[in-house]
């Protein structure tokens, strides 16, 4: 009991203690109760390479162009947002969604700029049973569709052959051991003039972009 005390645990009666030394299961909400709920990017990967993320360093991959259009994809397909408030930035939305956009900045990648350069046309919003948001986008022209979703998902509506299926899944478990939650990001341009976005416009034509693995920190 002194033990418990001096980590600030009391217990009004000791039966209490006997069961809690007999339970081998607990069941809880984890998130916001035993984490943080503040959603942080510590891994970025592709087909061709993988890095860590820091806390605070910037990201110096500005010549990579694969993962680069891993995270404007990440940023753009996004419906989250940070406002500056006392010289700090305050998330407006999903806290997974956040963690995007602040990879983001850590890259260079503002979404007001982007959405200014490539503006969103239409969107297929989350939803948990279809497991992905999609949107659609101007750039320089081209119609380009950006989705994120669970990597299982994404797999599916991809264009991707067995040794790519192998790696993605592979880079998946190995994330997942590391406590982490993954998203997958993919992308495919469509038709010139496209307006309106189904998911007929991406079944089996997306290009498998990558993956982003994050952790809800503990209390």
């Amino acid at each position: 009991m002194r033990m418990m005390a001096k980590r600030n645990a009391i217990v009004r009666k000791l039966v209490a203690v006997e069961t809690l030394g007999s339970t081998t299961v607990i069941c809880t909400d984890k998130t916001g109760t035993l984490t943080m709920n503040q959603m942080t990017v510590k891994r970025l990967w592709h087909p061709a390479r993988m890095i860590e993320v820091g806390e605070e360093s910037a990201l110096a991959i500005q010549d990579d162009q694969a993962f680069m259009r891993l995270i404007e994809i990440g940023v753009l397909c996004n419906d989250a947002s940070l406002k500056m408030k006392e010289g700090a930035h305050d998330l407006i939305g999903d806290p997974t969604e956040g963690a995007l956009l602040t990879v983001g900045l850590k890259s260079g990648l503002q979404k007001d700029e982007l959405e200014r350069t490539s503006p969103r046309l239409a969107e297929i919003p989350f939803r948990s049973e279809q497991q992905y948001m999609a949107t659609l986008h101007e750039k320089q022209g081209a119609r380009l569709a950006y989705v994120k979703g669970s990597p299982e998902k994404i797999l599916s509506l991809s264009v991707a052959d067995d040794s790519l299926r192998a790696a993605v899944l592979e880079a998946v478990n190995g994330m997942a051991k590391g406590a982490m939650r993954v998203l997958a990001l993919a992308y495919v341009e469509l038709p010139s003039g496209k307006a309106d976005l189904t998911e007929g416009d991406i079944a089996g034509k997306l290009i498998f972009a990558g993956l982003v693995g994050m952790i809800d920190p503990p209390r």
